[in-house]
């Protein structure tokens, strides 16, 4: 199953060397130090240990645990999010992001159509603007891309349920395509008053490991991953000699 949604922080990382959990391990390293005189200032960040101002007393704890310094609710700073803004009036379609994504690598005939882009948005275009500022700006005014924004920032959903809902007037098997399409472009499409990436997203693909292969004779001969099966047929579990590699 794939899932989309959008990033929002990054976890604490891992220390090479140290198991995971070992809380002892960041003070064992600054004892390792040795002859410092300054104080320690320690940082870390992470998208999932809290989840308002009622966690901070049990994230101040946490760090001094996991640093071996004392640490205390106000030591604590909560990212707050930004709403995404109103669009205007235009809808983009599939051949507009793609000239977008050709704009992006520096295709001429593109630059040229982004006027045109421009012209959908009733607004101007600087000369002398960077194409991924360009991007962005045209995109902050499409309906569409504003949309997949407030759609997928806050909670995943699966793929094929989001191409639905954004490109519901794009025939069914070209949905997904376009959704990574949209996707791609809004990747490297930046704020053009802040320089940031219109979107940070993530794809998940979770796998479920195989309980092995099973065959069914009667009435047709197959080889189904399922050990239910389907009806009343009966099904004969498929072996491999360690030894011949015979089945």
């Amino acid at each position: 199953m794939d899932v989309l949604g959008a990033g929002r922080g990054a976890p604490i990382p891992r220390r090479e060397g140290y198991r995971n959990g070992d809380a002892a391990a960041p003070a064992q390293a600054k004892a390792a130090g040795g002859g410092r005189e300054e104080p320690f200032r320690c940082i870390a960040t992470s998208a999932t240990l809290a989840g308002g101002e009622e966690d901070k007393p049990a994230v101040a704890e946490f760090a001094a645990q996991f640093f071996g310094e004392s640490f205390d609710a106000a030591d604590v700073i909560l990212g707050e999010s930004e709403l995404i803004p109103e669009s205007g009036s235009a809808r983009f379609g599939r051949e507009d992001y793609q000239i977008l994504l050709r704009a992006l690598d520096n295709d001429e005939q593109a630059v040229v159509r982004l006027l045109s882009l421009a012209g959908k948005c009733n607004i101007a275009i600087p000369t002398s603007e960077e194409p991924a500022k360009t991007a962005g700006r045209l995109l902050q005014h499409d309906r569409r891309a504003t949309t997949l924004r407030r759609v997928i920032t806050g909670s995943p959903y699966e793929v094929q349920a989001v191409a639905d809902q954004i490109f519901e007037d794009v025939p069914q098997p070209e949905r997904i395509d376009a959704l990574s399409e949209l996707v791609a472009l809004l990747l490297r499409a930046e704020d053009a008053s802040t320089g940031a990436r219109l979107l940070s997203a993530r794809y998940h693909l979770f796998l479920r490991s195989l309980e092995g292969a099973f065959l069914s004779l009667d009435p047709d001969k197959k080889v189904v991953l399922d050990r239910r099966g389907e009806g009343d047929a009966i099904l004969f579990e498929i072996g491999l000699c360690r030894e011949c590699g015979q089945h």
